[in-house]
């Protein structure tokens, strides 16, 4: 069995050319998982872990709680640690996105207190920039600069209407 919130993620080199046939969902006690049904005998199924977190977005909430462990000067070159309260909105933010069914791509941590999550959909590409006291976002169209801001949650659908 793979277990992958993308099907082509972790598929073994034996299956790589297998395509899926049908989709179907099914409910979970932990959340909603997303059934791939491919010809026998593979199968791949997407489960959402931790509550109804997608496998990537659980995996990401993870690493975002792992900064917390990142002390002063964690990048040799004057980085501050990073808040709580950082952590906290970034694992927020990433819930949100979830949510709509649609997974950070990235989070790493930044040298000023802030961490910085990435969403992306072929051309274009959010960052969002999480700091201790607000948020920013970047927007990309084909690796250009589009426009900047202060991210407001309530404008949540259109940044995920932008991404499609």
């Amino acid at each position: 069995m793979i277990v992958s919130s993308d099907p082509s993620t972790f598929v073994l080199p034996e299956y790589e050319n297998t395509k899926p046939i049908t989709t179907t969902t099914h409910n979970f006690r932990v959340g909603e998982g997303r059934f791939l049904s491919l010809p026998t005998p593979n199968v791949s199924i997407s489960i959402k872990f931790g509550g109804d977190l997608s496998y990537n977005n659980y995996l990401l909430s993870h690493q975002i709680k792992s900064f917390r462990f990142l002390e002063e000067n964690w990048d040799d070159d004057g980085a501050m640690k990073i808040p709580v309260s950082t952590i906290d909105k970034s694992i927020s933010i990433l819930k949100q996105f979830n949510e709509f069914n649609k997974d950070i791509y990235l989070a790493s941590p930044g040298p000023n207190e802030e961490i910085m999550l990435l969403l992306k959909n072929n051309r274009h590409e959010i960052e969002l920039i999480v700091y201790p006291n607000k948020i920013k976002f970047v927007k990309f169209e084909d690796n250009k600069f589009i426009e900047q801001g202060n991210f407001e949650n309530f404008e949540l659908q259109d940044y995920i209407k932008w991404l499609e």
